[in-house]
């Protein structure tokens, strides 16, 4: 046994001392420019279109609190770790003094899929040495098993492009582990090292480890074979990791204050985000995760299927799971699953190169051809099937790819210069999809949870200081904001977003764009005036079954009318047709003395009071009188 061990370490050497300058330039080359597109990927997602889902601006506000001692996180409202035990957040918390939080995560993110790419290319270039085959082939057999086991497999890419996150960090650590194991045949403290950190990056990797060392493949060793690692220590390795999640899962995670909603969420499809899917069409997708599984490194995997017991515990999740399965694929949910992949498809090719077989050209060709189409069929990188052009603003007008990274959505563009504006000293609500870029901050939650708090009738929490809307919001919460809650427009893009906010310092309402014209001439002779609100009705129109527009003037100042309703205004140009501009976004109690503007009422109703909401702060209608 002990000889075994020693050839082991034998061939290891070797491979070391085989190091040239592809493996130290080639392998890790090839990493480094599929990180920096990965990351310009995902900054172009994240700062300049808008994520994929909420996760990137949870886990930013996490990284965000932890490096500033705050670990309550606002957006979902509970402890950092009630959410995931991300405890690698301590070790990314130094960059967020530098950086944006979401930056960091992107970097992060980016340097794990550059990092995992090095480890398999490295290993395939080295099993190739190791086996006999000439440098020449060694070269080629590197960089073609990065891409056939990482970038061509959707299973195990896809989570990598998708929104950022701290856990993919344990993927490069988990894969360093399975390849160690993988040629050495043996676990030793290094690969405890690496499965401990990855382990610190989320808690369902425990479960993985757990299972690869409780069904590991390894031979039995020794007593006396240290620093080698004996199967019955390994299953009381995995029993302790096995115990870890449990305990998280079942008991801290509650004691932080964690609910049930994310078990609802994911096995029960209670999720509010979810679409409900027919018996059929879940049993359709479901297969078609086993497809992708099954076709990992063009089938290579099945070659060496017995280090695929790790892998048991991801695909378990990856089967039961009902949030949103049409899109399953496209999520992070792959990185369970992923490192045992790899290690699958790693020994079947030391396995397959060292058998000599012939025809060595056809299998490879077949095995490339079957990636590219999994690739092509299931990828959501640029060039597969489930890429989302619109999410990294490299779509055309009709929704196809374009690589122009000059050419910027002009909608993207005024959304973010919009968000850009709030100041950092404001607690923001914002869309989920595009808050990470605004998530260092102590306040910040998500539009979703004020809209229920605002429909329920509850209070909006006094730190929260801005609002940003969506344009097909306007019509419930931003005027409600503004009709009950005192929020006020802070400048008007008439873009996709709008601002709403309660400091009186970052008000800006542009009544000139919404002046009447020739309003001095209509105005001489009003028909109605409330005189105690110092406003007066110019002019009114109403259409049997349509709206009532009506022109009204601020002649005086007046009193504050806090029961004003947000009412529509009604833009003209000159030479164009009317428009609808601010969409209940402003009130006529902040109407300046002297501005007319033109309205158009909730409904077709004569009642101006009524119409307008024309009450005093007790809530008492303001009597008409006498223009």
């Amino acid at each position: 046994m002990n000889n075994t061990i020693n050839a082991s370490n034998n061939r290891r050497s070797d491979v070391d001392s085989a190091q040239n300058c592809w493996r130290h330039w080639s392998a890790w080359g090839l990493g480094g420019v599929v990180a920096l597109l990965a990351a310009a990927l995902l900054y172009r997602g994240i700062f300049d279109a808008f994520a994929q889902g909420p996760d990137a601006l949870l886990y930013a506000r996490s990284l965000w609190g932890v490096a500033h001692g705050d670990f309550v996180n606002p957006v979902a409202d509970a402890h950092v770790f009630a959410i995931h035990a991300n405890l690698v957040l301590f070790a990314l918390a130094p960059f967020v003094w530098l950086m944006p939080a979401a930056l960091v995560l992107i970097l992060a993110q980016a340097a794990a899929l550059g990092v995992t790419l090095g480890l398999v290319a490295r290993a395939f270039h080295d099993a190739t040495i190791e086996a006999g085959s000439s440098a020449k082939w060694a070269k080629g057999a590197g960089l073609w098993g990065g891409a056939l086991a990482v970038v061509l497999s959707p299973i195990v890419l896809n989570p990598f492009v998708f929104d950022p996150r701290p856990e993919l960090i344990g993927v490069p650590f988990l894969v360093a582990a399975h390849i160690r194991m993988v040629e050495l045949g043996v676990v030793d403290r290094r690969v405890l090292i690496y499965a401990m950190a990855a382990v610190l990056c989320r808690e369902e990797f425990a479960l993985v480890v757990a299972a690869t060392f409780a069904f590991s493949p390894l031979a039995t060793l020794p007593r006396s074979a240290r620093p080698l690692l004996r199967r019955r220590t390994l299953r009381f390795i995995a029993f302790g990791l096995l115990a870890y999640f449990l305990a998280w899962a079942l008991g801290l995670r509650f004691l932080l204050g964690g609910t049930l909603n994310v078990a609802e969420m994911h096995l029960a499809g209670q999720g509010e985000l979810d679409v409900p899917e027919t018996a059929s069409t879940f049993a359709l997708f479901k297969l078609e995760i086993a497809a992708v599984v099954a076709t990992t490194a063009g089938t290579l995997i099945w070659r060496g299927g017995r280090w695929l017991f790790g892998a048991l515990p991801g695909l378990v999740f990856l089967m039961a799971n009902q949030l949103i399965v049409r899109h399953q694929l496209n999520f992070h949910y792959g990185m369970l699953v992923a490192p045992s992949l790899i290690a699958a498809a790693l020994a079947g090719y030391r396995a397959w190169i060292r058998a000599g077989r012939p025809h060595r050209h056809l299998n490879v060709a077949v095995w490339t051809t079957i990636a590219l189409a999994a690739f092509i069929l299931e990828g959501s990188a640029p060039g597969g099937r489930r890429f989302w052009p619109r999410r990294f603003d490299l779509a055309r007008d009709d929704g196809s790819l374009h690589f122009g990274l000059a050419t910027r959505n002009p909608e993207y563009v005024a959304a973010h210069k919009t968000i850009a504006k709030m100041p950092r000293s404001h607690g923001v609500a914002v869309l989920e999809t595009m808050g990470a870029p605004l998530a260092d901050r102590d306040i910040i939650t998500s539009t979703r949870w004020l809209a229920k708090d605002v429909e329920a009738g509850r209070p909006v929490r006094p730190e929260i200081q801005s609002v940003v809307v969506r344009r097909q919001e306007i019509s419930q919460l931003g005027r409600k904001l503004v009709h009950r809650y005192g929020f006020r427009l802070a400048g008007l893009t008439e873009g996709p977003l709008e601002w709403l906010t309660r400091d009186p310092a970052h008000v800006d309402i542009p009544w000139e764009r919404f002046q009447e014209p020739l309003a001095e001439e209509k105005c001489r002779r009003p028909q109605v005036s409330w005189a105690s609100a110092g406003l007066e009705l110019c002019e009114a129109l109403v259409q049997p079954g349509q709206r009532a527009t009506a022109l009204i003037r601020r002649r005086t100042a007046g009193q504050t009318l806090t029961g004003v309703r947000p009412v529509i205004f009604l833009a003209r140009e000159s030479g164009a047709r009317p428009m609808w501009v601010a969409q209940g976004l402003v009130s006529l109690s902040d109407l300046p003395v002297g501005n007319a503007v033109r309205v158009f009422t909730d409904e077709a109703r004569n009642d101006w009071m009524e119409s307008f909401g024309l009450v005093d702060g007790d809530g008492h209608r303001i009597p008409e009188a006498p223009p």
